[in-house]
Parts: C-alpha cells; sequence; structure tokens
C-alpha cells in the first residue's frame, strides 16, 4: 500500500509594518486510493516569504521621454539641391550606352521627375533629393530626384 502526502499551506501577515508574509503548511498522508488517512494532519511549520517592498516607478517619466524623442526630428529624408544643366548632354555608359545629363559639371545617370530636357538648352533647376525605402533594387538608384520650385 502506498502513502501519499498532501500538502496544504494558509498564508498569513506577520504585521502590518513588516513587507513579510509567511505560510503555515500541514500535511496529512494518504492511503494511494484516497479512502482513509494514514496520519493525521501534522505541522511543517512557518515558511516565510519577503515581499517586494514598493520601489519607486520610473514609468511614467521614461514613457513621456520615449514619446517626446520620438516626435523630435530626425535625420530628413530628402534635401532640395539646385541643379545647373549645361545645354548639350554627352554620351555615357549605364548598362549600355546611353545620353547623360551634364550637371554641376558632372554626368548625371538618373531621371529627373517633373523635367523634360531640350537639347541645346541650359538650366538651372531646384530639385528635391528623396532616399528610396529599402530594400532598393540593385540596379536602381538609392536616391529619386523630383523637381521643385526654387525659393
Amino acid at each position: 500500500m502506498g502513502v501519499i502526502v498532501k500538502t496544504m499551506c494558509f498564508p498569513s501577515v506577520l504585521s502590518v509594518d513588516t513587507p513579510r508574509t509567511s505560510a503555515i503548511c500541514i500535511f496529512r498522508q494518504v492511503s494511494k486510493n484516497n479512502s482513509r488517512p494514514v496520519a493525521g494532519w501534522g505541522k511543517i511549520g512557518r515558511k516565510t516569504h519577503r515581499r517586494h517592498p514598493m520601489k519607486p516607478h520610473h514609468t511614467l517619466p521614461l514613457a513621456t521621454l520615449l514619446l517626446l524623442a520620438a516626435c523630435l526630428p530626425g535625420e530628413e529624408e530628402s534635401k532640395v539641391t539646385r541643379f545647373s544643366i549645361a545645354g548639350a548632354t554627352e554620351s555615357c555608359q549605364g548598362v549600355g550606352p546611353m545620353r547623360c545629363l551634364v550637371v554641376n559639371g558632372e554626368l548625371f545617370y538618373g531621371e529627373i521627375e517633373g523635367y523634360s530636357h531640350v537639347e541645346g538648352t541650359a538650366a538651372e533647376i531646384c530639385v528635391e533629393e528623396v532616399k528610396r525605402e529599402e530594400p532598393v533594387p540593385a540596379d536602381a538608384a538609392s536616391i529619386t530626384y523630383r523637381r521643385v520650385p526654387c525659393s
């Protein structure tokens, strides 16, 4: 015949001033088929558990700080640049042979949204450079250019 030990603990507060709780635990041995007790209730003793005293919470100031940090202006995603475009295009090599604009004295391989070049006519325009969101295809530029009014 096997014996099973049943344990029951009852919480009790030591005093109002201390941050401790305790439990009075008792046990009872019962036969395996749980029909009759083998022995009466016995006292194991008092188990004491330390409660955490109230700690100051810094949650509200931290949440406020994070909220304010999220509202601060970060790195600008776009910037406006003045382009001096030469009147004549030049041949250049991209994926294949093509004609490129000469912008600020250098070959410009990209396209400018809202601008259509007239061969032989120089232009001075303002362009907004916008970084493309990830992922950028390997054969595409990481910046798109859009004509905007100069201020």
